[in-house]
């Protein structure tokens, strides 16, 4: 039987404590790998900084829903935003053999994303960002 967490986030960066703690209770819960739970923190991480740092053009407050599920050796996430529509998908690699100072500024937190992360899906819809990710227990 699948085990879900639900967490609402407020557009506020002192909420990313609340999202780790609540990740390793889940984690620990189901028992999952602390490497896994890293992986996953990182990837989490990295996308809700980007919504509360880039989303929203006006002062008010906004929710971010996150959503996470375990069943079949499988963590399900989804992350949801009614920011401006954004495609992470669309965000090409990052050329990792210039150097710091030559490569484009930007793309590194959705590269490791990728990288943590199994699979990823992204659909705008009823004027939500909806991002839909995947990562394997085993992997």
């Amino acid at each position: 039987m699948a085990k879900k967490q639900t967490m609402i986030l407020k557009n506020n960066l002192d909420e990313l404590e609340k999202l780790s703690t609540n990740l390793e209770e889940f984690f620990e819960e189901n028992d999952i790998a602390p490497k896994i739970l890293f992986q996953v923190n990182l990837a989490l991480d990295e996308l809700v900084t980007n919504i509360i740092s880039y989303a929203y053009s006006d002062c008010l407050a906004h929710e971010v829903l996150i959503e996470i599920s375990f069943a079949d050796s499988t963590i399900s996430l989804t992350v949801s935003d009614d920011g401006v529509a954004f495609d992470p998908m669309t965000i090409p690699e990052p050329d990792l053999n210039q150097s710091a100072e030559n490569r484009e500024i930007g793309g590194l937190g959705i590269h490791f994303v990728r990288k943590n992360m199994d699979s990823m899906e992204y659909q705008r819809l009823d004027g939500r960002n909806i991002l839909s990710l995947k990562k394997m227990v085993g992997s």
